[in-house]
């Protein structure tokens, strides 16, 4: 999470230093709290097997075109 906050604030020319505290997160979103601050690293492994070319190399390119 803090790599996609991280680009992304570069893609809109924000930065993001600040982090929201984990008990802020759950006086708004309760028990879904934790799907929001877990960290997942998700590699389509079989896709990568099959050399998958996909559409977008990189997190950034793929935030930029969706915000432009």
């Amino acid at each position: 999470m803090s790599e996609f906050s991280s680009v992304l604030g570069t893609v809109l020319n924000h930065p993001s230093l600040i982090a929201v505290p984990e008990f802020a997160l759950k006086l708004v979103f309760g028990e879904a709290t934790g799907a929001l601050i877990a960290s997942q690293r998700v590699v389509p492994q079989e896709l990568v097997k099959l050399e998958y070319g996909f559409y977008y190399e990189d997190l950034k390119m793929a935030l930029k075109s969706i915000l432009d």
